[in-house]
């Protein structure tokens, strides 16, 4: 064999090597390995697909979480999954369906435990609170007496619920926002209020269910609260409803009083006097019914519009206080609970006028003779009703108030040319203090027109006889106890012997002066240490103050 080498053949040229790309930007780095994983993901399932005989499987569970994952990592995403499903949207079911429906049957079954006539049109919820809003609520008073049987109307009435205040056993309720009602308030001739049917109505049940054989009278109480989630215990006095907090937004009220007067061939001698406020606003806190044995614990606010002025009353009060009658061993029974006097509301309040009309509330007066006219009053009231006793002391300022002849009173008759030409030139400015009050179970005693009529004889301090004589006749037509100044009696006498007896007689005046008996005199206004005496008795001792010692004497 030769030495030679044997020729190997070339070898093949390798491609040029590509160039090294400049280094990237973080960012940009980021991007770049994201889309090469997503590219090359895909070749790599592929590929453990030949080899791999759960390929299928696994593509699904790329395909669903959108990369490879661990079958714990997939367990706790269809968790998240499904607890949106089987919890979210149930409370969002619930709260849109469910919390309206509970609303409507607690105000349902509270109306029906009582005897209530309430109608609501419609009920919605709120998707992010826990909150029921109710809309076109009314409720009626029994009875075709009054005309009109809607006492309250409300365009939309929100509850806002607690579960917290639930758990405390305090009810579902946290406050209450109505906005827009309007209230009907009208007073019969015998001084019967329509709200006063609504509990009579309840009082009449309860004492029926009390006098039933083998009762138990803490069940009223218990089906009460049961509609308003509130536990009950064995103590009867239980409230069946505790609203924190009620606010009222722009509320409209109509007052109607049927007050003796010429009625111009009716029946009955009486007269329809209507007063109306708008754009009022009441605020009250610790409120609950439909029983509260607690002395004063409803802070209670109020404001209102009267023409050009302002009229608001801030202090405390017991809408649902209930005479002390107690029954075996110191439990309040349900007979106990509705013994007369039943119900016995209780008020301590300031109010305070700010350029209100003098005559802003003459209507209801109508057949008064003498009204103001013109100018205006400022100052504050103190006003207190304890036990159906009505105190105040009035404290105002007259500016510039001119007073009318009412032509067609009664008490005019032929002397209204000789009181015009008196009043003609007749202008009155200057404070006045003066003290008013009276029992609201006399049917003798109209509170609202005798503080009228009391304001316009301080008004006419300085006017002439004949014209106080006849201002102080017709204040006594609503406050028979209100005393006559000794120097106007001759004239008063004079002026009662030419009115008509039949007038006389509906409208519930006497011949003479005499014929009034005990003329009481007017109590004083209370001083700083009587002030201090009555808030510290109800503020820190629990003790509510009477009112200051107008009582009145026997007929």
């Amino acid at each position: 064999m030769s030495d030679e080498s044997i020729p190997l053949p070339p070898l093949p040229e390798l491609p040029p090597l590509p160039a090294t790309p400049p280094p990237a930007e973080p960012a940009a780095a980021g991007a770049a390995n994201a889309r090469a994983s997503s590219t090359q993901a895909p070749a790599r399932a592929s590929r453990e697909n030949l080899f791999d005989p759960d390929a299928d499987l696994k593509d699904a569970y790329f395909r669903w979480f959108k990369g490879w994952v661990s079958p714990m990592t997939m367990l706790r995403r269809l968790n998240y999954k499904m607890i949106t499903l089987l919890v979210i949207v149930p409370i969002l079911f619930l709260k849109m369906f469910l919390v309206p429906a509970l609303a409507s049957k607690a105000v349902e079954a509270f109306a029906d435990s009582h005897d209530l006539e309430v109608t609501i049109d419609d009920w919605s919820a709120d998707l992010f609170n826990l909150k029921a809003t109710a809309h076109d609520a009314k409720v009626l008073a029994p009875g075709p007496r009054y005309a009109r049987q809607e006492i309250f109307e409300a365009g939309e009435i929100e509850i806002d619920l607690s579960f917290w205040r639930k758990l405390r056993g305090k009810g579902w309720v946290q406050d209450v926002t109505v906005r827009g009602p309007k209230v009907y308030l009208e007073r019969q001739l015998g001084g019967r209020w329509n709200w006063e049917e609504l509990l009579g109505e309840m009082e009449t049940e309860a004492v029926a269910a009390a006098q039933a054989p083998g009762h138990d009278p803490r069940d009223s109480v218990r089906e009460a609260s049961l509609a308003t989630g509130s536990t009950e215990t064995s103590d009867a006095g239980k409230p069946a409803f505790q609203i924190p907090k009620l606010v009222v937004e722009q509320m409209a009220l109509q007052w109607v009083e049927n007050v003796p007067g010429d009625s111009k061939g009716g029946i009955h001698q009486e007269v329809k006097a209507t007063l109306y406020l708008d754009d009022m606003s009441v605020q009250a806190s610790d409120l609950q019914g439909l029983t509260d044995m607690r002395p004063q614990p409803t802070r209670l606010s109020l404001d209102a519009r009267t023409g050009n002025g302002r009229l608001s009353f801030d202090g405390r009060a017991n809408f649902f206080h209930r005479s002390d009658a107690d029954g075996e061993g110191g439990l309040r029974t349900a007979e106990a609970s509705f013994r007369a006097p039943t119900w016995t509301p209780m008020l301590d309040v300031k109010i305070y006028l700010e350029n209100v009309g003098s005559g802003a509330f003459a209507r209801l007066t109508p057949d008064a003779p003498i009204v103001p006219e013109r100018g205006s009053l400022s100052g504050s009231i103190e006003l207190q009703l304890a036990e159906h006793s009505v105190s105040c002391v009035a404290n105002l300022d007259f500016r510039d108030v001119t007073f009318a002849v009412n032509r067609s009173s009664p008490l005019v008759g032929s002397r209204a040319d000789q009181m015009e030409s008196q009043l003609a030139s007749y202008r009155f400015t200057g404070q006045r203090q003066f003290a008013c009050g009276g029992l609201l179970t006399s049917d003798d005693y109209r509170p609202f027109q005798a503080y009228l009529t009391n304001v316009t004889n301080q008004g006419l301090e300085k006017a002439p006889k004949t014209v106080r004589a006849v201002a102080a006749i017709d204040h006594r037509r609503y406050d028979s106890q209100a005393t006559i100044d000794s120097n106007l009696e001759g004239e008063v006498n004079r002026v009662l012997r030419t009115i008509d007896p039949e007038v006389r007689k509906w409208m519930k005046i006497h011949q003479t002066v005499s014929a009034y008996t005990g003329s009481l005199p007017i109590p004083a206004p209370p001083g700083p240490l009587e002030k201090f005496r009555r808030r510290f008795l109800s503020r820190f001792l629990g003790q509510v103050p009477g009112p200051s010692a107008y009582t009145p004497s026997p007929r």
